[in-house]
């Protein structure tokens, strides 16, 4: 948990930096860096089938959420709209990757 958290807390100011105050080379690599992980997450819910019941999320879901939807807002107040959706859908899968039972739960009923 503690590494998932360090990791927000550098990423979080890179998204501010490059994509709010508009440092280029920074908001390029925290767009590629986001579209990255949207593609893994992508190839990890394809992948994972049973053992994702085995996984962990790293950090609290409301920690998680509140971050996630702090980095959204920024990208689209930005005008980076691209961007900021495939950060959402990738929250999204990430979710879906560490709760799978819940999805199955309100899917089916």
């Amino acid at each position: 948990a503690a590494k998932a958290l360090l990791l927000n807390l550098l990423f979080g100011p890179g998204v501010w930096v490059g994509v709010w105050n508009g440092v280029a080379w920074v908001g390029w690599l925290v767009a590629a860096l986001i579209w990255t992980m949207l593609a893994l997450y992508l190839m990890a819910a394809f992948h994972l089938g049973e053992t994702a019941q085995q996984l962990r999320a790293p950090l609290p879901f409301w920690l998680a959420t509140g971050f996630d939807a702090v980095c959204v807002c920024v990208l689209i107040a930005s005008g980076w709209h691209m961007t900021a959706a495939a950060y959402a859908l990738s929250a999204a899968v990430e979710y879906w990757i560490y709760h799978p039972s819940s999805q199955r739960r309100s899917m089916a009923g």
